[in-house]
């Protein structure tokens, strides 16, 4: 749970991250005809650009590592609810255990993979 509120939070600022840097896109093709304001423009858009671009990249890398993490706890998860249920008795009811993985657990997996392919096809900017 807590990987997936990571991850949650790292989706929500990396589109951020990506609206700035589509507005600055936007800039690039507004710039001032004046050579000299011209330049000048570019030189604050492009400055700007290259520390949010590596935001950005930090971001989606961390989403990757947030979504390993969650498919390792996954595993990890359906590894030891299997020790469970050879220790359990037979009256022991443990189907909540395996709807937490039939649903939550899955739910968290797909989500990570949306993220990021919705995060991966953003990255072509219009520069």
């Amino acid at each position: 749970m807590f990987a997936y509120h990571q991850a949650y939070q790292s989706n929500h600022l990396a589109r951020q991250i990506y609206q700035a840097l589509d507005n600055k896109s936007q800039q690039l093709h507004q710039l001032p005809k004046a050579q000299e304001k011209r330049l000048k423009s570019l030189e604050t858009v492009l400055n700007n650009t290259s520390d949010d671009t590596f935001e950005y990249a930090r971001h989606l890398r961390d989403l990757d590592d947030h979504r390993t993490t969650i498919q390792t706890n996954m595993t990890n998860y359906v590894k030891w609810l299997g020790h469970i249920r050879e220790l359990s008795l037979s009256t022991d009811d443990l189907t909540f255990l395996d709807d937490f993985h039939a649903k939550t657990c899955q739910h968290h997996q797909q989500q990570m993979n949306i993220y990021l392919d919705y995060l991966f096809g953003l990255g072509n900017l219009n520069f």
